[in-house]
């Protein structure tokens, strides 16, 4: 279904959804990084009164962890749990640290999707998620 090169195209929007305040800020933000034969794609839906601030910090910090692990592409499933987790970390150390940015009730889900050549030369995709964020993965044959 799939050939081991890199997609050519990446599609994505992205809309503040309805909320009864109209000025309440988009809290969505999504992630797209290519680098070599790695691709991160990613999807963070904030939520509560901070939830535009959490899923602004949590993005590009799950991918770093990601990425800085050393052993990243034999184990992208244990990279990316602890890479999760890493990023939980900072976020409450953050919020320790900064009062403005509360996350008592604020928080954000996150989807992540690492498409990358295993070791064997095989095209190898995993996906991670947290909270009520789903991925669905779709290819064409032609």
């Amino acid at each position: 279904c799939c050939q081991n090169d890199m997609p050519q195209k990446v599609g994505f929007a992205c809309k503040k959804g309805m909320k009864a305040k109209a000025n309440t800020p988009n809290q969505d933000n999504f992630l797209i990084l290519r680098a070599g034969n790695i691709g991160c794609y990613g999807v963070f839906d904030g939520h509560g009164e901070h939830g535009h601030s959490v899923s602004s910090f949590v993005a590009p910090r799950v991918v770093q962890h990601f990425a800085c692990d050393p052993k990243f592409k034999e184990n992208p499933q244990n990279a990316l749990r602890k890479a999760f987790s890493m990023a939980n970390d900072d976020l409450i150390q953050r919020t320790a640290t900064r009062k403005h940015m509360d996350c008592s009730l604020s928080g954000t889900t996150a989807t992540l999707m690492i498409d990358l050549l295993s070791n064997n030369g095989e095209r190898e995709f995993c996906i991670a998620h947290c909270g009520d964020s789903r991925a669905v993965l779709g290819y064409s044959s032609n």
